[in-house]
């Protein structure tokens, strides 16, 4: 009877504690199915082993709730720690908020029973579901991709938080319950803290990735400015070409020889004049670079950038990455074939900014659609392939954007709504 009463706890309970994971997570895809088998598993690991030895029951748990984690939604296994801990702290806050509430509405023999227990973590189920649908999207753990020793420090921390608490818990139990109070505070302030921490720490990562991309593009605007200034220079050469096809030019000649010359010098400026406009300094190098590319490769680069766009939702260097592994990725797809075409519109259509990258070449497999997207997926062969729109799609998700895939006759467009 006690392995049954231990098994509903703790499958309710992991089943909020899933719900609470896919919300910082920004998961959505079978997430239900998921959820369940890994609730369902750990808590089978956990009611038939706890007779046995209770904390090493607790970490085999854990452990087995982080694999599972890391295998069903394809996560690096450091980055399902993270995740576990930071939920599961909140988890523990709101069970010692429950606990000390409920205290007061019954009677005090209740209070640690099966049933009280069962009826906590049903309400934490409840709570985490109204989280899930009603409160904003908001990714808690890309920390991860930062530096792995600031990560591990990081969760050797909350571990260390974790395991006392449950420790504590499992021996005397009545310590934490008369003293509730100051066990909930203590550790809302330490989690609290560490929380300050490990968003400093994202500022600083963001300002460093901000400056990376600056140094970057600096050279490129550079070459830009140059070339205007070459062009400026060289105004004054064509005034004088000019000057000379119309002194030795017959008169039946003059109209289609300035006609032919002021066309070459036109195409001849075309690029750099168009490019000066674009507001963003981050997509005029981008585009400038690939209009070089695309002349070296002989692709046909065209471009439309509306300045009148709203403010970016995202940082300058989530931009550069969206629209660079777009690029790269329709430059690679039209290299080998006869039409090579590749279209940039960067637009504002009602509240949202819009980028879209048409590109011309071999239609995607309809197989491979559903996952295009994933990590690692590529269609061609080569070690670190199959990044850029997992890339992508992981910067649109996080600030609440969306990417569609669609095909116009010959053209793959991927549009994407910030």
């Amino acid at each position: 009877m006690e392995i049954v009463t231990d098994f509903i706890n703790t499958f309710i309970e992991l089943n909020a504690f899933m719900i609470l994971w896919c919300k910082f997570s920004l998961k959505t895809e079978d997430m239900l199915l998921k959820n369940i088998a890994i609730a369902l598993i750990s808590s089978v690991v956990m009611s038939t082993t706890y007779p046995i030895h209770s904390n090493c029951t607790i970490i085999l748990s854990y452990i087995t709730t982080v694999g599972l984690i890391s295998f069903f939604y394809k996560e690096k296994f450091l980055k399902s720690l993270l995740g576990f801990c930071i939920t599961l702290i909140l988890i523990i806050i709101l069970q010692l908020i429950l606990i000390y509430v409920l205290g007061f509405l019954i009677s005090a023999k209740y209070v640690g029973s099966c049933i009280f227990d069962i009826s906590i973590q049903s309400i934490i189920l409840l709570i985490s579901v109204s989280i899930y649908y009603f409160a904003p999207n908001k990714k808690i753990y890309n920390i991860v991709e930062i530096n792995f020793k600031i990560v591990f420090y990081i969760i050797i921390n909350f571990i260390g938080y974790i395991l006392v608490y449950k420790i504590v818990w499992e021996y005397n139990k009545n310590l934490i319950l008369n003293n509730i109070i100051m066990f909930t505070s203590m550790l809302i302030i330490i989690f609290t803290l560490n929380l300050i921490l490990c968003y400093n720490i994202l500022k600083i990562n963001e300002e460093k990735k901000l400056i990376e991309i600056h140094n970057k593009y600096s050279p490129i605007i550079e070459n830009i400015i140059e070339e205007t200034r070459r062009k400026q220079h060289d105004f004054k050469n064509h005034l004088n070409t000019i000057n000379g096809i119309v002194q030795v030019a017959k008169e039946e000649e003059l109209k289609e020889s300035l006609t032919t010359y002021i066309k070459s010098l036109s195409y001849f400026t075309k690029n750099i004049e168009d490019i000066i406009y674009v507001d963003n300094l981050i997509l005029r190098a981008i585009i400038y670079s690939k209009l070089c590319e695309a002349e070296k490769k002989h692709i046909i680069f065209s471009y439309f950038v509306n300045n009148d766009l709203l403010k970016w939702r995202i940082k300058d260097y989530e931009l550069s990455d969206i629209v660079t592994n777009l690029l790269n990725n329709a430059f690679e797809a039209v290299e080998n074939s006869s039409e090579k075409t590749v279209v940039l519109n960067i637009f504002k259509d009602g509240n949202k900014n819009i980028i879209e990258l048409k590109n011309s070449g071999s239609s995607i497999n309809p197989k491979n659609i559903k996952h295009i997207f994933n990590r690692g997926f590529s269609t061609k062969s080569g070690k670190n392939r199959g990044y850029g729109l997992y890339n992508v799609k992981k910067i649109v998700e996080s600030s609440d954007g969306a990417i569609q895939l669609s095909f116009d006759d010959s053209y793959i467009c991927f549009r994407i709504l910030l």
